[in-house]
């Protein structure tokens, strides 16, 4: 018997009960169901996300909390193409804050983009621009309306 489970495990559990038809719906009703939930990450969680990998993880192979409810399959995430943008201009800062090389970050960043399912978002609309006018900060626009990240053109 097995004492835990990888997070990662979680996926293949979730393929199986989808794959049991019939006696699906009693193990749903016995136990519960998953939940999968749709989130946008946003640039200050994964440049948080990158900083603990490089820099504080001890053991190689663990993983940051978003990394772990992705694995999971409980968590979808997305992102506007923006993102990858947004991470890869403050890499150089990260890396001389840290006193890291700038290349630990690049390669965590290629492994952790991996899963994140980036889309394109327009902001060019009435709505996207009365919207611009409200926000702090301008370059948090593509990730207001998460609804477009999830229904993709």
């Amino acid at each position: 018997m097995m004492d835990s489970m990888r997070s990662d495990d979680l996926v293949w559990l979730s393929e199986l009960l989808d794959a049991l038809g019939e006696l699906n719906a009693a193990v749903r009703a016995a136990f519960g169901s998953l939940i999968r939930v749709r989130a946008v990450l946003d640039t200050n969680l994964v440049l948080g996300d990158l900083k603990w990998l490089v820099v504080e993880r001890q053991n190689p192979a663990a993983r940051t909390a978003a990394q772990e409810a992705i694995a999971s399959g409980t968590v979808i995430a997305y992102a506007p193409e923006f993102l990858r943008h947004e991470v890869e201009k403050h890499l150089p800062a990260l890396a001389e804050q840290t006193d890291r090389p700038l290349e630990e970050f690049e390669r965590e960043w290629s492994s952790y983009q991996k899963p994140i399912r980036f889309v394109p978002v327009s902001v060019t609309d009435a709505v996207a621009e009365s919207a611009h006018r409200n926000l702090r900060d301008p370059n948090d626009l593509p990730f207001s309306s998460p609804a477009k990240l999830w229904r993709p053109n």
